[in-house]
């Protein structure tokens, strides 16, 4: 089976357009509420997605966990995300039904989890994550995504909430369960580890336990290329649950980058974005992954390089240069 290639962040290419036109306030947090421009933006770069040859498309909603993040849990704070992401998917399906794909592209509904992504030390514990996360996956339920990706995860105790938040989804007005599909993508620092040290061997065999098997899969993202190399070469040889890579752009440490921007208020861009795809569509390959994209740095047409070089087995196992090698190399 040929790997299926998702739509990266969106916030990359929102952040350029943002840029090129002086309208910073397109990046703002409330933007898909206040914006009127949002919409046709953030549309036009799901289409240029599409246009790449991308059929999952994963919605721009990572960043609405903000809402449910701080203090305590209210209805209002619920009502506020479902509006937020339910605005999102309608642009994205809105999206899919201008370019005419409504019978071949499908919506993976993109959630992240509770508190900063790079603190493992913030992360809750199992049944906290299980409580936190029931509320996004309710929302996300109402509108059945080909399944929801919970990325950017850094413990297993986090983990295994969100998979038993998943798997205990009840059917609103009923007290029926309906499991949500679910794939769940880690980041994973240089050395192919989560952030909180465990390896992804440890975590996969500990969340499948856990949650009766309840992920459709497991996936890295938002990390360096250079841990994720290190990560499938040493889940793959033992366990074929891995479905999905995401590497950023960027090979610099989480402390040094955080995913949204820099010092410079800029995601870091590749530097070596022919080896990257090269890269990326060989790994896809020899490891029989099932989706393969790029996180933070990554625009549509990076996407499209990426899935030229899975159609025409162009592919490089050495691994491509990156910002943090040329800075080692020059150390």
């Amino acid at each position: 089976m040929s790997p299926k290639l998702y739509s990266g962040p969106h916030q990359t290419a929102i952040e350029a357009y943002a840029t090129a036109q002086c309208v910073p306030q397109l990046t703002a947090p409330d933007a898909v509420l206040t914006e009127p421009l949002y919409p046709e933006v953030l549309q036009g770069v799901i289409e240029l997605h599409l246009d790449a040859g991308v059929r999952t498309v994963v919605t721009h909603t990572f960043p609405e966990r903000a809402v449910l993040n701080h203090g305590h849990v209210t209805q209002e704070k619920i009502d506020d995300f479902r509006n937020r992401l339910g605005k999102k998917v309608s642009i994205a399906r809105n999206a899919i039904t201008a370019r005419r794909l409504t019978n071949d592209a499908k919506i993976s509904i993109s959630l992240g989890p509770k508190g900063d992504c790079y603190k493992p030390e913030e992360a809750p514990d199992r049944h906290s994550a299980q409580e936190f996360h029931q509320h996004q996956f309710a929302a996300a339920a109402e509108h059945e995504p080909h399944f929801v990706l919970s990325e950017t995860v850094n413990t297993i105790e986090e983990a295994i909430g969100i998979a038993l938040a998943a798997k205990n989804h009840r059917v609103p007005g009923t007290r029926r369960k309906q499991a949500v599909p679910t794939l769940i993508s880690f980041v994973i620092d240089h050395n192919g580890n989560l952030l909180s040290g465990e390896s992804p061997l440890e975590a996969i065999h500990a969340i499948d336990r856990a949650s009766d098997r309840l992920p459709i899969g497991y996936g890295f993202n938002c990390c360096p290329v250079e841990g994720l190399a290190l990560a499938l070469a040493q889940v793959r040889s033992k366990i074929d649950r891995v479905i999905s890579a995401a590497p950023n752009a960027s090979s610099f440490p989480v402390d040094q980058l955080d995913g949204v921007g820099t010092t410079t208020g800029h995601i870091r861009g590749l530097v070596d974005s022919r080896g990257m795809s090269r890269f990326l569509a060989g790994i896809a390959q020899r490891y029989d992954l099932q989706y393969i994209s790029g996180c933070c740095g990554f625009d549509p047409n990076h996407i499209c390089q990426i899935g030229t070089c899975i159609t025409t087995n162009d592919t490089q196992e050495e691994l491509p240069d990156t910002d943090w090698s040329r800075l080692l190399a020059a150390a």
